[in-house]
């Protein structure tokens, strides 16, 4: 209840003078007053940290309070279940998808299958951002679409990441940083939480689109060596070698096609006397489907070399070219396979050892848009 203090106290027996009276009621102060003492209409402002609801009830809140993802000094108005930013963000509460549960920090997007309706995002570099959670109740979030929030990410920050942009990442309302600005760039971290270090405060702004501008970004490279003995078992064999080599290419970070080149040599050779080899082609499997055929580069004549009475007779077949592989999940890892679909010997002879060897170099990258 509010204390009405007059400005001036009569005593008994005191003089009542015009003066005295009006400094009773110019000089009167009013104390304790309290959201009861206010007409239904009327609200008031409170300065101290918001508390956990207080509707109608205007807040500065100097007291820090995270829950609501405010620092010190934001004017809250707690109205239809939250609290509003009123001056320092730009806001907007709506309505999110009713199978999932975003906190402070998720990264929302559009839900193109309701009106007026958020997601958490889940797509790497998504370019339909709204913004960011700052504060959520059973159905609805209120969402910081430009302005100062926090920012839950994928992966531990350090001061280094200051001045990193901010784009969405492929794990569900949540960010991951990058150092140029890409497209679907939400926002840049000004700072990092001392007690989450997944958690960083950022200037949320409109998530850019793509301007049209890639570059190639490489995320995979590896040398391999290997090789096997194989036995004709008749004159007229033809050795077929299943596989070379296999790679497994350790996540794509986008949901995109991208480009493996390979280069490398398979190398054949004989212990018998008179032994020609021929191969085929060399081709990439994507799992049971071929990607492409590597083209032959220049080969080596058929060279022999005196070892005992036994004559060593090898051909050296290089190969290089570039393929496309299919994916559309950003963290899958992919097998890539080399195989020879044939190799033959125009003098075979039953039981005779041949053997070969490779050294295969695969690189991998995708045209990232910016």
């Amino acid at each position: 209840m509010a204390n009405l203090n007059k400005g001036t106290t009569f005593v008994s027996g005191g003089e009542v003078t015009a003066a005295k009276l009006n400094d009773m009621v110019d000089n009167a102060t009013i104390t304790d007053i309290t959201a009861t003492d206010l007409a239904s209409n009327n609200a008031m402002v409170t300065i101290g940290t918001a508390p956990a609801n207080k509707a109608g009830n205007l807040y500065f809140d100097n007291g820090s309070n995270s829950t609501f993802g405010a620092k010190n000094g934001e004017l809250l108005v707690y109205s239809g279940g939250m609290f509003h930013s009123a001056a320092e963000n730009v806001e907007t509460v709506m309505t999110f998808l009713s199978t999932e549960s975003p906190v402070v920090g998720s990264v929302m997007t559009l839900d193109t299958t309701t009106n007026d309706q958020v997601k958490m995002s889940s797509v790497a570099n998504d370019t339909s951002v709204v913004g960011v959670v700052a504060e959520t109740s059973s159905t609805k979030a209120r969402v910081v679409r430009t302005g100062y929030a926090k920012v839950k990410c994928d992966a531990s920050l350090t001061d280094a990441n200051r001045g990193n942009y901010l784009v969405a990442s492929a794990t569900a309302g949540q960010a991951t940083t990058a150092s140029v600005i890409e497209a679907g760039t939400f926002g840049r971290i000004m700072s990092i939480d001392l007690s989450d270090d997944t958690i960083a405060y950022a200037m949320i702004f409109p998530a850019t689109q793509p301007s049209g501008t890639a570059y190639p970004v490489h995320f995979f490279s590896a040398t391999e060596t290997g090789g096997n003995t194989l036995t004709t078992s008749s004159n007229n064999a033809d050795y077929v070698l299943q596989t070379l080599d296999t790679f497994t290419i350790d996540a794509p970070p986008i949901a995109q096609n991208y480009s493996v080149h390979i280069s490398g040599y398979l190398e054949v050779y004989g212990m018998d006397s008179g032994a020609d080899f021929d191969i085929k082609e060399v081709v990439v499997k994507h799992g049971t489907t071929t990607l492409g055929t590597l083209a032959q580069g220049s080969v080596l004549n058929n060279t022999s070399l005196a070892l005992s009475s036994t004559e060593i007779r090898n051909h050296l077949w290089p190969f290089s070219g570039t393929v496309y592989v299919p994916h559309s999940v950003s963290g899958n890892s992919e097998s890539i396979t080399i195989e020879c679909q044939r190799l033959s010997r125009n003098v075979p002879v039953v039981g005779a050892n041949t053997q070969y060897r490779t050294n295969i170099h695969l690189n991998a990258s995708q045209w990232k848009v910016v």
